[in-house]
């Protein structure tokens, strides 16, 4: 049956609690929906806190190692350690003599006045002498 809408009469009643009940529907809604995105935040931060505290102990371990291996470098480097590495391995290597030493600037050329360096060039002069000598160009 059809209704006759021209007599349906709405009192001002039914309207506010209407309008009251919509209001309290809608805030119902946007504060679990503030709760939701609250539960989805704290569950992201403390996965992430995790995340940075495991990183921070994996850093600590490596800073640990690193100080580890810098101190049995520095060890095997100095000149005992490396003596003490060349008898392990039988090889029979001594250290520079001072001659040998020659200093570069960052250039690329050596520092003047070094004896190794004057050494090098009479041994150089020497060796381009004896090719440019009129006896060998025979």
């Amino acid at each position: 049956m059809r209704r006759n809408r021209r007599n349906y009469i709405t009192s001002a009643k039914t309207s506010a609690r209407r309008t009251i009940v919509s209001y309290a529907i809608g805030l119902i809604i946007l504060l679990g929906s503030i709760v939701m995105a609250n539960a989805t935040v704290k569950t992201k931060v403390s996965t992430l806190q995790s995340t940075i505290a495991e990183r921070q102990r994996v850093l600590a371990r490596c800073e640990d190692e690193l100080v580890r291996q810098s101190a049995l470098w520095a060890k095997k480097t100095t000149p005992e350690g490396l003596e003490r590495q060349l008898r392990r391995h039988s090889l029979a290597m001594r250290s520079r003599k001072p001659l040998q030493i020659v200093r570069m600037r960052a250039n690329g050329q050596p520092v003047p006045g070094q004896l190794s360096v004057a050494k090098a060039r009479q041994r150089e002069e020497r060796m381009t002498a004896s090719y440019n000598s009129p006896l060998r160009r025979r």
